[in-house]
């Protein structure tokens, strides 16, 4: 679930910079890194704000919960479930942007 939220959000980020190519003919590369301070901001006043650790004093959201987090392949490393993930739509994003228009 936490995987498909975040690509949601991924997705509704990378739609404004999209839209205002289409629309105004705005270069994606400049709009893209504007859109960046934005979204650094806004989750910073996040993190700062309601979704604060009320156990520290410092600026830092709750950690998450290990049964959001993809499980690990190989006991004693830090490779997981993501690589298979990553592996399996490669293929599905090259078809995308070469076979497509």
């Amino acid at each position: 679930l936490m995987a498909v939220a975040g690509a949601a959000a991924g997705a509704a980020v990378a739609l404004v910079p999209a839209t205002l190519r289409v629309k105004f003919k705005v270069d994606d590369v400049v709009s893209s890194l504007l859109l960046n301070s934005v979204i650094y901001y806004a989750l910073m006043a996040l993190i700062e704000g309601p979704w604060k650790d009320s156990f520290s004093g410092y600026p830092i959201s709750p950690p998450i919960e290990d049964s959001a987090n993809f499980p690990v392949l190989l006991e004693g490393t830090r490779l997981h479930l993501g690589v298979v993930v990553a592996l399996l739509a490669a293929p599905l994003i090259w078809f995308l942007i070469v076979r497509t228009t």
